[in-house]
């Protein structure tokens, strides 16, 4: 969804692509899984509420509130819970204002 190759998510791990490649094949080791428990939610926000074709440019947009990070930069310094707080922070319809 975020369309990242195998590559770019290595890059934003900290590991190889090589290592990617064994996370899909065997599955996450559990030091990675609250990352990846956390990239999945956001990443179910997202679709649930965004065309899918819109996703990729979403997540690459600066944030004004958060002093123009994107949630990819987020993703980059390994801050899942933030990420997935900004997420779930888009979608607080509630707040919205008739």
């Amino acid at each position: 969804m975020w369309a990242l190759s195998q590559a770019e998510v290595a890059r934003l791990f900290g590991v190889s692509r090589q290592a990617v490649g064994k996370w899909l094949r065997h599955g996450v080791p559990p030091e990675r899984a609250g990352a990846i428990s956390d990239l999945a939610a956001a990443t179910d926000l997202l679709v649930r509420h965004l065309k899918s074709d819109r996703i990729p440019a979403v997540v690459r947009r600066p944030i004004p509130s958060l002093d123009g990070v994107s949630l990819m930069d987020l993703l980059a310094q390994g801050d899942t819970p933030a990420l997935l707080a900004v997420c779930r922070d888009m979608f607080r319809f509630e707040r919205a204002h008739a």
